[in-house]
């Protein structure tokens, strides 16, 4: 999905209409599969099967992958590793930087019995003071910006050799937001049936994308 965002493709219309079926996404998948039977720069799904499908983040750990998109997740994994050379940075990108996030929601029941105070504990969950475990654990990103800016974070106390922790912040305004509908899993699951047999090299991103296409609109009128 990233790769169709950067290259100013979307899933779907401001009305909800699937918009796969498009130029910038041809191009976008052509490029992606292109890694791996062209350029033979990515592995195959016979390369990861061959390596028991352990992941890209062990792979990387292990020394086979010299490059990988992954999250904040894998740092920590990344870490303890001995003997490691790595760093991490911005998601290249094509026409415009484009990058998908997590984000863990905070959120207070409408039938709540103290909403007051469960605001109290939301509002310090934000802070400096209640964002400090999850640097401290390496668990994940702040979502308190001055906290991201502070030294806290870009020079971890965890981290056994200088990280370019920055690259957090620098990718924040290339974060898009995923169509987001109640049809998701329906819709990622004609995704994943149809990209399997263009990643396994039996099928051309044009065709592929005009048959995602073609059943994401009964999908997405079921739920209209």
């Amino acid at each position: 999905m990233s790769f169709m965002y950067q290259n100013g493709g979307k899933i779907l219309d401001s009305g909800g209409k699937p918009q796969v079926d498009s130029k910038q996404n041809v191009q976008a998948l052509q490029f992606y599969n292109d890694l791996a039977w062209k350029y033979k720069v990515a592995p195959t799904p016979r390369d990861l099967a061959n390596m028991k499908n352990v992941g890209p983040d062990q792979l990387f750990a292990q020394g086979k992958l010299a490059m990988e998109i992954t999250g904040f997740w894998n740092i920590a994994a990344a870490n303890s590793v001995k003997g490691l050379d790595w760093d991490i940075a911005p998601l290249w990108h094509g026409q415009s930087p484009a990058t998908s996030a997590f984000f863990s929601g905070l959120a207070i029941s409408r039938t709540s019995k103290h909403p007051a105070d469960a605001f109290k504990v939301m509002q310090f969950l934000s802070s400096g003071a209640g964002q400090r475990p999850i640097i401290d654990n390496a668990e994940d990103a702040p979502a308190n910006v001055q906290v991201q800016a502070s030294n806290v974070f870009l020079q971890p106390t965890w981290s056994k050799r200088p990280v370019n922790m920055k690259a957090f912040g620098e990718s924040a305004g290339a974060i898009f937001v995923p169509p987001l509908t109640p049809q998701w899993n329906e819709m990622l699951k004609v995704f994943t049936d149809n990209l399997d047999v263009l990643f396994k090299n039996q099928s051309t991103p044009g065709k592929t994308l005009a048959k995602i296409q073609q059943q994401l609109g009964p999908v997405m009128k079921s739920g209209s």
